[in-house]
C-alpha cells in the first residue's frame, strides 16, 4: 500500500512539471524578439592610452544608442562612467584599473551581443613610490639630472639623513647625515649641491656635491625665514618664506639681495623671467606672478588667483606650455589653470591631499611627499602625479 501511494505521488509531480512547460504559460523568453545591432568600436582616443580614473576616453564607433543609462563600457571587466553618449561616440571616465592592452567591451540594453574586444592601455595617474624598508617618513624631496631621488627622511623618531634612491635599481643609500629637523624642502642646485630648508629658520643649508658635511650657505638678516627656493638661468637662487622679503642669492658667491614682498610664501617657481609664488597674504591664499627686470630685480606683483575653496596652497609647479599646477593641503589635492583662465581640480576623486613638498624637473610625473590622510595607511608617503605634460625648464641642473 505504501509503495502504491509513492508511485501515485510521483505521477502527480510529473504531471505538474509537464503542465508548467505548456505554451500558454507566461515566459521571459520570446522567440520572436528582435534585438538591436551589435555595438562596434572603431577607435579610441587618445590612441596611445590614458590615465585610470581620469576624464576622459573617447570611443568612436556605431550602434551605441543615445541613452547613457542603457550603454555599458567595461575595461578589463570593470565598468567605466559614461559621461556622454551618441550613437557613434562615447565619452567615458575609465575605472581605476592599470595595465597594458586591457580588454575593452561595450554592451547596450538593445543588443544581445557585446562589442568585439579592443585592447587599450591605462596608466596610473597617481602612484606610490616604494620607500626604504622600515618606518621611513619622507619630508623634502628633489632629483638630480639623472633622475635619482633625494629626500630627507626619519625612522622611528630619528633622522636617517638624506637618502638617495637609485633611478635604475630603486635601492636606497644614505647620501649625507643631517640632524633631525623638519627639512621641508630639498632642491638640487646648479652647482651640484643639495640645498635644504626648514621652516622658521633664516638660513638655507647646503650639502656639497657628492655628499659631505651640512653647512649654512645663504643667510638672511634676523626676522626672516625661508620655506622654498628655485633657480634661474642667470646663476641666481630665489628664496621665499616670511614675513616681508623675497631674496635673490648669487649661487657662486652667496651674496644676497632682499625685495620687499610681504606674505607667508610656501612655494616658488621661476618661469620666463617671472617668479610664481604661492602662499598667504592678509589671510588670503594666493598665487602671484612677479616679473623680473633686466637688472634681476622684482617688479610689481600680479595676482593670478585668490583661492577661496579651503586649505592652503603648498607648492607650485609649471608645465612647459605655461599651465600652473598647485598642490593643496585639502581636497582636491591639486588644482590646475592657465593664466587668465578658469581653475580646475586635477583628477577629481583620484588624488589624496595634505602635500608637504613637490618637485618636477623631468618627465610627466610630479614627485610629491605628503602627510597622513584618512585614506592612507602610512604616516607619510612619497607619490607621483602624472600630468601628461613636460615641465618648464629647471635651472638647478
Amino acid at each position: 500500500m505504501k509503495l502504491h501511494s509513492k508511485i501515485a505521488g510521483l505521477m502527480v509531480v510529473t504531471a505538474v512539471v509537464f503542465t508548467a512547460c505548456d505554451d500558454s504559460v507566461n515566459s521571459l523568453f520570446d522567440e520572436d524578439a528582435v534585438f538591436g545591432p551589435q555595438p562596434v568600436v572603431q577607435s579610441m582616443s587618445p590612441a596611445d592610452g590614458w590615465l585610470a580614473g581620469v576624464d576622459e576616453v573617447v570611443i568612436s564607433g556605431q550602434h551605441f544608442g543615445t541613452n547613457p543609462d542603457q550603454v555599458f563600457v567595461f575595461f578589463d571587466g570593470q565598468k567605466a562612467l559614461v559621461n556622454q553618449v551618441s550613437d557613434t561616440e562615447l565619452r567615458v571616465r575609465p575605472p581605476v584599473v592599470v595595465g597594458e592592452d586591457l580588454p575593452v567591451q561595450i554592451s547596450t540594453l538593445s543588443s544581445d551581443k557585446y562589442s568585439e574586444i579592443v585592447p587599450y592601455t591605462l596608466s596610473a595617474a597617481y602612484q606610490r613610490v616604494e620607500l626604504r624598508a622600515g618606518s621611513t617618513r619622507p619630508f623634502g624631496v628633489t632629483t638630480d639630472p639623472d633622475g635619482n631621488i633625494f629626500m630627507y627622511a626619519e625612522e622611528d623618531g630619528a633622522s636617517v639623513g638624506v637618502l638617495r634612491r637609485d633611478v635604475d635599481t630603486g635601492e636606497y643609500s644614505v647620501y649625507a647625515s643631517v640632524p633631525r629637523f623638519n627639512w621641508r624642502t630639498l632642491r638640487y642646485g646648479s652647482d651640484g649641491s643639495l640645498y635644504l630648508i626648514r621652516p622658521v629658520v633664516r638660513a638655507i643649508f647646503r650639502i656639497p656635491p657628492g655628499g659631505g658635511a651640512l653647512g649654512a650657505r645663504f643667510v638672511a638678516p634676523n626676522g626672516n625665514a625661508f620655506a622654498s627656493m628655485d633657480f634661474d638661468p642667470n646663476g641666481n637662487a630665489w628664496a621665499v618664506g616670511s614675513p616681508t622679503n623675497i631674496f635673490r642669492f648669487d649661487v657662486e658667491t652667496a651674496a644676497g639681495q632682499a625685495f620687499e614682498v610681504p606674505g607667508n610664501w610656501r612655494g616658488v617657481r621661476y618661469y620666463n623671467n617671472n617668479l610664481y609664488v604661492v602662499g598667504n597674504v592678509e589671510q588670503n591664499e594666493v598665487v602671484w606672478r612677479i616679473p623680473i627686470n633686466a637688472n634681476n630685480e622684482l617688479e610689481t606683483p600680479v595676482e593670478l588667483l585668490n583661492y577661496e575653496d579651503g586649505g592652503s596652497l603648498q607648492s607650485i609647479q609649471i608645465a612647459d606650455d605655461g599651465e600652473i599646477f598647485v598642490a593643496l593641503s585639502q581636497s582636491p589635492g591639486f588644482i590646475r589653470f592657465f593664466e587668465g583662465e578658469s581653475v580646475q581640480p586635477l583628477y577629481p576623486g583620484v588624488l589624496d591631499f595634505n602635500y608637504v613638498d613637490a618637485f618636477w624637473a623631468s618627465g610627466t610625473e610630479i614627485l610629491v611627499t605628503m602627510d597622513a590622510t584618512p585614506s592612507l595607511e602610512e604616516e607619510r608617503t612619497l607619490r607621483t602625479v602624472n600630468v601628461l605634460k613636460d615641465p618648464s625648464p629647471y635651472y638647478g641642473f
